[in-house]
């Protein structure tokens, strides 16, 4: 464990101002293990629903400009060997 949930609280308020996807994707990783490190018994819907974790899901989601049903459309084109635009 590297960090404890304040400070994860304080990274991840931190991070809310980073355009780099790869850095908030790396840093939410790190965040699960240490969550689940502090936390071993816990059922997976109470990890996915942490604070923590719903606020790093929502900044992925915005730096990626996600639509759930066009990028669930396009994955299964891509999943049939077709090619897409995007």
């Amino acid at each position: 464990m590297s960090n404890t949930i304040q400070q994860w609280a304080q990274n991840v308020l931190g991070l809310q101002s980073s355009m780099r996807l790869d850095h908030v994707v790396y840093y939410f990783n790190c965040f699960m293990s240490d969550l689940k490190e502090l936390y071993p018994s816990k059922p997976t819907e109470w990890y996915n629903h942490h604070p923590i974790s719903l606020l790093f899901a929502d900044k992925i989601s915005s730096l990626s400009g996600a639509h759930f049903t066009k990028s669930f459309v396009q994955c299964q084109a891509l999943a049939k060997g077709e090619t897409i635009d995007y």
